[in-house]
């Protein structure tokens, strides 16, 4: 990771697109237009481990069922089809971000 990467949001940001990516994998289906809005905006190695930091581990629910705790990364894999994991690292490719998922 480079050293000269800095957030390019505050943490209130970080939060709203924690909450945003939670929401969208909620329930049934995932809504993969919001995950890769969120995931778009992210313009660095340093934005996408604050994100990953401030999603921390969280409850997926079914119907208010919970269904496990996962990180980002485990509800991005479980969530979204080896053709869209493929579409975020091409997309974070283009950035320089070097993480994968």
């Amino acid at each position: 990771i480079s050293k000269g990467d800095k957030l390019s949001y505050s943490q209130a940001d970080f939060n709203r697109f924690a909450s945003m990516i939670q929401e969208a994998t909620n329930g049934i289906g995932t809504d993969t237009s919001v995950v890769f809005e969120v995931l778009d905006k992210l313009n660095n190695n340093t934005d996408v481990l604050q994100l990953m930091k401030t999603y921390g581990r969280r409850t997926n629910t079914f119907f208010m069922l919970p269904l496990g705790r996962y990180t980002l990364t485990q509800l991005l894999i479980s969530e979204l089809s080896a053709g869209d994991r493929k579409k975020i690292n091409e997309m974070f490719a283009k950035k320089g971000i070097t993480l994968t998922i």
